[in-house]
Order: structure tokens, then C-alpha cells, then sequence
């Protein structure tokens, strides 16, 4: 790869690392273990795309020959694959680590700017890194130098940017808060009329957003923004956060269920407003308290409902080999399960 150099900078006065090497690998992390970056470095780096090698990644024999997978660098969403821009792989220290978060963070004392090992649980701290504040933040910084057209970045700019990002992260929190309220209350979201610009009743979900704005000057800058403006308020929205919760509370109950010992199922089949048959799935699991020492110190039975499933066929067999799918695509251990019923 030629040797990029914005114009309008100045040449620094060093060498820098990237006058010496130019293959993609040359911004390993581990090459700038505690280093602080230029401009220059940090331009270069985001002209040069994520670090994302296909492997092979070494195993790790005090994690049971666990290693690093290029399927980390993908996520999967109901529209398809989406690819992690931001995870990269550092084969110097043989970790994983976030490149916005590396490169712009503001606090830079956590393991995703020094490279994270813990491939056991890495599905799981890619979800909660990914869902932060400061990975937001650090994100938001990131797209601007990449869109950036000048050669120098006023940092007045780029704290507005963070402020930005905190801005809207406070209010998505809000959101969630209205919807998760409105959903342990059993109260739809949506009205006949949801154009705020008008009178009339505008739903519960708009409802709330009214109310609270009289209060927190964080909604009340949000709707007095003119018509047109991304407010966050829209019907798609406020389906994709949904959509987003529940995935977050089927996760959670889903670690649930394969850390119990056995559980049991419940399932049936009922129509919806269109006529068509949904199979509906509840099950039973017991949780075990442990104390420090791994020791079981009590245990609590829960009956969760999974969701509704369409019921491809409707014989006993079918339905017992849809509900076995789904619970093998679910990453479920079936040989734990003790009962069913239909």
C-alpha cells in the first residue's frame, strides 16, 4: 500500500512508524503499545480501514484452546449481516480491540483501546461495549474524521461532537424508558394521530414524550425542533426499539435457560387478527443462586414466554420438529429438557 499523506499537514519533525513499513499490518496495535498518536498517525490509520486478518488465530490453552474468529467481525440483524466496522484484531498481542474507542476515546483506561483476550465471554462484552457511552461517543468522532474534508481537526469541533452524541444517547434513554412503561402497563404505543403539529390525541407513546417534555429540557429541545428534523419519534423508530428490547430480553433469558440444569416447555397454537396460526411457546426453567465458592445456595423456578412462532404445519409431529429447530437455532440443549406439553 502507497504512503498516504494529507495534504496541508505539516511534515513532522520524527520519523513516524509508517515511514518505515507500508502493509496494512504496520497499525497493529501492539506496534503503539502506549503511545500517544498525532493527527498525522491517526489520519493515516483511518485511511487504511479496519484491521480485520482472516487468520488463522492461535488458541489459547488456558481458555480450553479457545481463540479469536473472524465471524466476531459480523453481526446479524433481521435485515442481514452487518459488518463491525469497528472490532479489529491485533496478532502482536493476539486481542481483540475497538479502533474509534483506540483512537478517540476520551477515557482510554479500558480494555477495548488495550486489547481484550476473554474469548469465552467476548460475544457477550461485544454486545455491551457496542451499547456504551463512550463507544457512542467514540464512534460519533470517528465518522467525522472519516467525512472530514480538512486536514486538521479543530478540537473545539470535536468535543461538540461528543456533546452531540451524549445529547441523543440521553434521549434514546428517555425513549426506552417511555416504551418499557408503557409496555409493563400493557398500553399500545400507537395512535390515529401522530403528527404533533396537531391537535388531537397522539397515541401513548407521543403522549408520555409530551408529558415528560414539560419537565426535562432534554425531550422539550427534541420537539422543538422544526418539522422534518430527526427527532427519533417515528413510527419506525419506535418499532426498531422495540424490536431492539426484545432481542436484549431474549438474550438474557436465553443465557438463563442454557445455564439451568433442566427445564420444561409449554406450547400451543392460536390465530392472530390476520388468520394466521402462530405457535406460541412458554417455558419453565429453574435458576440456581451460587454462593462466592460456586456452592448452589437456592434455586427459583420462572416461566418465561419465548414468543410466537408461524406454525409451518400443524400435526403433533410437525409442531415438535419446529419447536426442536428452534431451539437447536437457539443454541439450547435439548437433552436438559424434562417435560412438554401441547
Amino acid at each position: 500500500m502507497t504512503h498516504i499523506r494529507a495534504e496541508g499537514l505539516e511534515e513532522p519533525q520524527t520519523s513516524t512508524f509508517f515511514e518505515n513499513v507500508c502493509d496494512k499490518s504496520s497499525y497493529d496495535l501492539g506496534n503503539f503499545t502506549n503511545k500517544i498518536l498525532s493527527d498525522n498517525e491517526k489520519r493515516q490509520i483511518l485511511d487504511m480501514g479496519p484491521l480485520q486478518p482472516s487468520g488463522p488465530f492461535p488458541t489459547d490453552i488456558n481458555q480450553n484452546n479457545r481463540c479469536f474468529s473472524k465471524s466476531y467481525y459480523v453481526s446479524c440483524s433481521k435485515y442481514g449481516p452487518v459488518n463491525r466496522f469497528w472490532l479489529c484484531y491485533s496478532k502482536i498481542l493476539d486481542a481483540a480491540y475497538c479502533q474509534p474507542c483506540w483512537l478517540f476515546a476520551s477515557q482510554r483506561n479500558n480494555v477495548w483501546c488495550t486489547g481484550i483476550r476473554d474469548w469465552k465471554h467476548l460475544s457477550e462484552r461485544i454486545k455491551q461495549h457496542s451499547c456504551s457511552s463512550g463507544h457512542s461517543e467514540a464512534c460519533a468522532v470517528y465518522e467525522f474524521w472519516k467525512k472530514n474534508d480538512t486536514n486538521i481537526i479543530n478540537k473545539e469541533l470535536e468535543n461538540e461532537i461528543r456533546k452531540e452524541a451524549s445529547f441523543w444517547k440521553m434521549v434514546l434513554q428517555r425513549l426506552f424508558d417511555i416504551i418499557l412503561t408503557l409496555a409493563k402497563s400493557s398500553l399500545a404505543l400507537r395512535g390515529h394521530q401522530e403528527d404533533l403539529s396537531q391537535e388531537g390525541y397522539h397515541g401513548n407513546f407521543l403522549s408520555f414524550v409530551e408529558l415528560v417534555a414539560r419537565y426535562d429540557h432534554i425531550l422539550r429541545q427534541v420537539l422543538d425542533m422544526p418539522k422534518g428534523s430527526t427527532r427519533l419519534l417515528s413510527a419506525t423508530i419506535q418499532n426498531e426499539m422495540i424490536e431492539s428490547l426484545g432481542t436484549i430480553l431474549e438474550t438474557h433469558l436465553l443465557e438463563q435457560i442454557r445455564a439451568s440444569p433442566f427445564f420444561a416447555i409449554i406450547m400451543d397454537t392460536t390465530q392472530d387478527i390476520s388468520k394466521v396460526d402462530q405457535l406460541s411457546l412458554v417455558v419453565r426453567y429453574a435458576v440456581i443462586t451460587r454462593s462466592e465458592n460456586g456452592q448452589p445456595i437456592d434455586i427459583e423456578v420462572k416461566e418465561v414466554f419465548l414468543g410466537f412462532y408461524a406454525a409451518i404445519k400443524h400435526g403433533a409431529v410437525d409442531l415438535v420438529n419446529q419447536v426442536t429447530t428452534l431451539f437447536i437455532d437457539k443454541n439450547i440443549d435439548l437433552k436438559k429438557m424434562c417435560g412438554a406439553r401441547l
